[in-house]
């Protein structure tokens, strides 16, 4: 009742859920969602169902997970961020610039707590990608005012976020052309 596509709304919607099934369906992503499920079961530390006559605990910490902190640990250590140089010396005022931006939204987006994730998910499942972007989340306010004497309610749109955001994608909410070599060139990925 609220949302009344057009017609070629419709056709585009139709368009979009035949692409996703269509890469969600792809038999090299189903190997690979195979991949990161057993990944992240292996993990969690996920063990097998015990029959009532196993009592014995048999609880251990897997090599996995010590092997992973232990990386982990190492990586943090160092510092990650790119070097921003400029080509030339009329580049560095450029590359100045940009450092500063790079330095401004890494701080507001919390870049350090979600790189951690980016480089965990790296190490558990063998690739990871973070999203960087601008956000902005509108939402309604009611404030009550008082104009001409009278208190009157009023209702207004306002930004709970508007800035900069990175995170962590998932790889299960991941879809890629299930025709694509890669990104870029003669085989670059549609969707």
């Amino acid at each position: 009742t609220v949302y009344n596509p057009s017609d070629r709304e419709k056709e585009l919607i139709k368009k979009v859920y035949k692409r996703h099934d269509a890469m969600k369906q792809s038999p090299d992503r189903k190997k690979m969602e195979k991949v990161w499920d057993r990944s992240m079961a292996q993990w969690e530390a996920h063990r097998a169902d015990r029959q009532a006559d196993q009592w014995q605990s048999n609880h251990y910490v897997p090599l996995t997970t010590s092997i992973v902190e232990t990386a982990l640990a190492e990586m943090e250590d160092q510092n990650s961020k790119p070097l921003i140089l400029g080509r030339s010396k009329e580049d560095e005022p450029r590359a100045q610039v940009m450092r500063r931006i790079y330095d401004f939204t890494w701080d507001v987006a919390d870049g350090d707590n979600q790189a951690y994730d980016v480089k965990k998910d790296t190490l558990i499942l063998g690739t990871a990608i973070g999203q960087e972007y601008y956000r902005q989340d509108l939402r309604r306010v009611k404030d009550i005012r008082v104009i001409k004497g009278k208190e009157k309610e009023i209702e207004e749109l306002v930004y709970g976020y508007d800035d900069c955001m990175m995170e962590n994608v998932r790889l299960w909410d991941f879809f890629i052309d299930e025709n694509a070599r890669g990104f870029d060139g003669p085989y670059a990925a549609r969707d």
